[in-house]
């Protein structure tokens, strides 16, 4: 029996050594953004956040449960799928690093010979290792419908799966897909960007910082809706780079804003060099320091006075204080 599940698990490994991210993408995917991890850790600006990216990858350990896997040295890349309309879609999240799925006789929960681990808080996800290099996580439901597609491939759609590829290649954080039908963020979007029906955008920071991003609204009515808020953002812009005389008399090194509009979609290019961007970052620090230095220190509480009880008996020494912090001492009764 031991060798029958052996050569299963072989076979199994074996049929998923091909599998690549864009093929696992579920065939009602709304839409997906992917973070290159290990580009992005290795990134300057990632590397100079020292203890805050210990703390980011401990508090992300902490939410998902997992034991023995860090998602900053174990994984190279991850999309995450969002599934359906509405308003809380379900998710998958698809990655690509090293996993060391546990064999089947180590008697962990199996679902089609994978083995299967509860995430999040309650178990309220799951997590599957495919391979030693390919896992998914998220929603029961979608984990569990992603290995039935293992063995009964169902195509992605094929537009989103190549703009995902090669959004992948460009940028180390990124995103395209359509809005699902009644979706609304939490504070409650602004009317203008209701008009939007589909995305996508990329962040790049091997140099400097660089982001772009395509908006595409239902209508071509609908792009005047967005005017206000980008002339506005073009507004806020100037005013930033006019106070900063430094930026200006570098001239090319300074940040740069593009904003272009042709028929229903608007295009959004962004660009700080990586001098810029650290004396910003630096800028900041020293701005919160300043902020901490001067702010005055809460002096600490005085603690409140023990209540002294007096009972009669023999003369003994004050008695420790307990919870109450009462102290009670014993005076001689007379004789």
């Amino acid at each position: 029996m031991k060798l029958l599940l052996t050569v299963l698990a072989t076979a199994r490994l074996l049929a998923s050594a091909e599998l690549t991210l864009p093929q696992l993408l579920p065939p009602d995917a709304r839409f997906v953004i992917g973070i290159r991890v290990r580009s992005l850790t290795e990134s300057p600006l990632f590397r100079d956040s020292g203890s805050a990216t210990k703390s980011l990858s401990e508090g992300w350990l902490k939410q998902a449960a997992f034991t023995g896997f860090d998602p900053f040295r174990d994984v190279d890349e991850a999309w995450i799928a969002t599934l359906g309309d509405g308003n809380n879609p379900p998710s998958l999240l698809l990655l690509r690093g090293r996993f060391h799925p546990p064999p089947p006789e180590a008697g962990a929960r199996q679902y089609r010979g994978f083995a299967l681990t509860g995430t999040g808080q309650g178990a309220a996800g799951l997590f599957a290792p495919l391979d030693a290099e390919t896992a998914i996580c998220g929603d029961p439901a979608a984990v569990r419908a992603a290995i039935d597609r293992l063995s009964a491939p169902t195509p992605p759609d094929p537009a989103l799966a190549a703009r995902a590829t090669a959004l992948n290649r460009q940028f180390e954080i990124w995103g395209t897909g359509a809005r699902p039908e009644g979706f609304t963020a939490p504070a409650g979007p602004p009317a203008q960007f209701d008009a939007i029906d589909r995305f996508e955008f990329g962040v790049r920071l091997t140099s400097g910082l660089e982001v772009s991003a395509e908006f595409h609204v239902r209508a071509q009515a609908d792009a005047a809706k967005l005017a206000t808020s980008f002339d506005g953002l073009k507004t806020m812009f100037q005013m930033a780079m006019q106070q900063n005389s430094a930026a200006q008399a570098r001239g090319a090194e300074a940040a740069k804003l593009d904003i272009q509009h042709h028929a229903d979609t608007w295009k959004i290019a962004f660009s700080i060099s990586e001098a810029e961007l650290q004396q910003a970052i630096a800028a900041q620090r020293a701005t919160l320091a300043a902020t901490l230095a001067t702010t005055p220190a809460v002096p600490a509480a005085k603690p409140a006075p023990r209540p002294l009880i007096v009972t009669g008996g023999e003369v003994a020494a004050p008695s420790p204080a307990g919870e109450s912090g009462t102290v009670v001492v014993t005076l001689p009764r007379k004789q």
